[in-house]
């Protein structure tokens, strides 16, 4: 068996990472590993009976039409003792032996930043999310998260809108998009920098290889910041992972009766670094990084319902109050939306939002009553269109078309 084939064989054994990891430091090579009986894996590497009938069936398997797939597709498997392997994922304590790839890593990529949260993020989460990412990702840090829905998503939002690198590491296959929606975003991650996971290519996600995979989101990292998490949630699990790692952790306060920000809350209490900007993150790891010159301007204000004026975004301490407090507006005339501009390709709500908008700004509530859009998938959409340079919010909850 050849080494690329071997490498693809123990990865499609789907064994835990300690195990494939004991296998290797016994054999040294995974060509050693499959000349070996099941009886010297049980007695060198301490292998269960039912790690040896896994490896006994990946090594029966004809892996040919596999291989040929990863060079067609230019997903790339990086093994454990290639040079192109992440030092800083190296060193934990249950490395994944092998890794595949959409996309590049990039020797800058040493220096990243895990940003991470409920998938069922409030609009305040979100864009949070999306203004840390933006403002790391202006001073060279790459953004590392999992392309969940929520805070996920605009995380790797933010960084795409500065023009920073970001890596999404995936729960099962690195062909298999999820959730399908992000298909758009799976494409500009890929481009911008790389989608990972240990799973072969094709494996579907399963429900318990997100708690898993989730270390590999902290192991990439230098730190994790949850922004906004419940009292049990994927993103409490990554923060666990970051401390058994020897990684800084932060937190992102929120309101006192969301119950979205209890898990996030509790990890204060518990001695993470409150995060009120991106400064805090920086003085932490002592890194003094100016923000690139070139850079866009930062994504929407952190006050939800005031433009932002400058490159500057609103204190967070200032957002909790002012979402209780919203000012009227008075909703603007209806204007039909000129369909001679071709929209881009987005998700079916953030689409609908985009024919209704126009340059002549128009408030919230018109919208909620032109479209068949509930508020929560209006606020979720203006808030992407925002990130992604389509639309702009004006004072009064309104909105325009830029683009």
């Amino acid at each position: 068996m050849q080494a690329a084939e071997a490498w693809y064989a123990l990865a499609s054994a789907q064994l835990n990472a300690a195990a494939a990891m004991r296998l290797l430091e016994v054999f040294q090579q995974p060509e050693a590993i499959f000349a070996a009986t099941p009886r010297e894996w049980t007695a060198r590497a301490k292998l269960s009976a039912s790690g040896c009938a896994r490896l006994v069936d990946a090594a029966n398997r004809d892996l040919s039409a596999e291989l040929a797939r990863l060079e067609r597709t230019g997903i790339q498997l990086i093994a454990f003792y290639d040079d192109a392997y992440p030092t800083r994922l190296r060193a934990i304590p249950d490395p994944p032996p092998t890794l595949f790839i959409h996309g590049t890593l990039s020797s800058a990529d040493e220096r990243a930043i895990a940003i991470v949260g409920s998938r069922r993020a409030s609009p305040y989460g979100r864009q949070v999310a999306a203004e840390l990412a933006v403002g790391l990702a202006q001073r060279g840090i790459t953004i590392v998260s999992g392309l969940a829905l929520g805070a996920d998503a605009a995380a790797h939002e933010g960084a795409l809108r500065a023009g920073g690198r970001t890596l999404a590491v995936l729960g099962g296959g690195v062909d298999v998009i999820y959730p399908p929606e992000h298909a758009a975003l799976y494409a500009r991650v890929a481009a911008s920098g790389a989608v990972i996971s240990e799973a072969p290519p094709g494996s579907p996600p399963v429900k318990m290889s997100f708690p898993i995979r989730n270390r590999i989101i902290s192991g990439l990292s230098l730190g994790v910041v949850v922004v906004e998490a419940p009292e049990k949630s994927g993103a409490l699990i990554t923060a666990r992972h970051a401390l058994d790692q020897g990684r800084e952790v932060f937190a992102v306060p929120g309101s006192v009766n969301s119950v979205q920000s209890r898990g996030s809350h509790q990890l204060l209490r518990d001695g993470a670094r409150l995060v009120e900007s991106v400064d805090d993150i920086l003085e932490e790891l002592n890194w003094h990084i100016p923000a690139k010159p070139s850079a866009p301007p930062t994504g929407p204000s952190w006050d939800l319902d005031t433009p932002t004026a400058s490159n500057s975004p609103t204190p967070m301490h200032k957002t909790i109050s002012a979402v209780s407090a919203r000012p009227a507006a008075t909703p603007s005339p209806s204007v039909a939306p000129s369909p001679a501009a071709p929209l881009p390709s987005l998700p079916p709500e953030e689409e609908q939002l985009l024919r209704l908008l126009t340059t002549t700004a128009k408030h919230i509530d018109v919208l909620i009553e032109e479209s068949d859009l509930s508020p929560a998938q209006i606020n979720a959409g203006l808030l992407m269109l925002e990130l992604k340079g389509y639309v702009q919010r004006r004072p009064g909850n309104q909105y325009i078309r830029i683009q």
